[in-house]
């Protein structure tokens, strides 16, 4: 899964790398292990991508449907506030791997 976020006005792409490093990698791997984080900055430096890469589906699925998620999400969601204050959300979407083979 893909979202671009847009750097609010005097935030910079490493103020957003420390807060992810800080605050959302440790709430994701109390989440799920089988998901990898990862954050892209923009070449016009005003937009950072957020991505997640899980396992599976089905992991997926798993780590947002089973009874402790609603637990999770309830101590992750003033970290989300905090996120919001540093971006403003611009576009999400999701993809599928397309296995490569090598020449």
């Amino acid at each position: 899964m893909y979202k671009r976020w847009t750097l609010r006005p005097g935030v910079t792409d490493q103020r957003v790398r420390r807060f992810v490093e800080a605050h959302i990698m440790p709430a994701y791997a109390a989440l799920s292990l089988d998901v990898e984080l990862g954050l892209e900055s923009d070449v016009d430096g005003r937009s950072i991508l957020a991505i997640q890469r899980w396992k599976s589906v089905e992991v997926h699925a798993f780590a947002t449907t089973r009874p402790e998620y609603a637990h999770w999400w309830r101590d992750y969601a003033p970290t989300l506030g905090e996120w919001d204050r540093l971006v403003e959300f611009a576009d999400e979407w999701s993809t599928t791997p397309l296995a490569l083979r090598p020449r």
